[in-house]
């Protein structure tokens, strides 16, 4: 099984739309700060859960220096992308991180991650950051195992959308973390 990370180009736009980034929801995080994803989990009824994103969204950082558009290939097959770019807090900002669910399980979220990660160092960036709901368990397991931190929830982000009810929790990881 080969897992390949690199630039994406004018394709990404053909393919990424092809894919299933959804998922289904059988737990959900309890938002709290402090301790283990999985001490923290709670059972639901399950659920299929999808973003609503525009790959469109993204054709500008095919271009732009302060961002990154990623693409993973699985054995010469597209299997997901990472979007990236440099905030405004010194951090990179991993605006998506999707996985085609005919690719999960082997890794390409990880390799994917990692090259997010190696971007942000080469761009001198103090670490990287990013957001995702309190029903992507799968997502808070992988950030956590690979040195992330909860770093924020906010329970009413979402509350002028159809998802009021999830909770948005941020990720953070520092290359030299702060003292506290």
């Amino acid at each position: 099984m080969s897992i390949v990370v690199g630039p994406a180009d004018a394709g990404f736009f053909e393919l990424a739309p092809l894919c299933d980034f959804g998922f289904t929801v059988e737990a959900m995080v309890d938002p709290a700060i402090e301790g283990a994803i999985s001490s923290r989990l709670r059972p639901v009824t399950p659920f299929r859960k999808s973003y609503e994103t525009s790959i469109d969204t993204y054709r500008d950082y095919l271009a732009a220096p302060d961002c990154a558009l990623l693409v993973a290939r699985l054995n010469g097959r597209f299997a997901g992308f990472t979007a990236l770019r440099r905030h405004w807090n010194g951090l990179a900002l991993i605006e998506e991180l999707a996985v085609d669910a005919m690719s999960r399980r082997r890794g390409v979220a990880r390799e994917l991650l990692a090259a997010a990660i190696a971007w942000a160092e080469a761009q001198g960036l103090a670490g990287l950051m990013l957001e995702t709901q309190d029903n992507n368990v799968a997502a808070c397991r992988l950030y956590e195992s690979s040195g992330f931190e909860l770093g924020g929830v906010d329970r009413l982000l979402y509350a002028g959308t159809s998802h009021r009810d999830e909770v948005a929790l941020f990720w953070y990881r520092l290359f030299d973390p702060v003292r506290r």
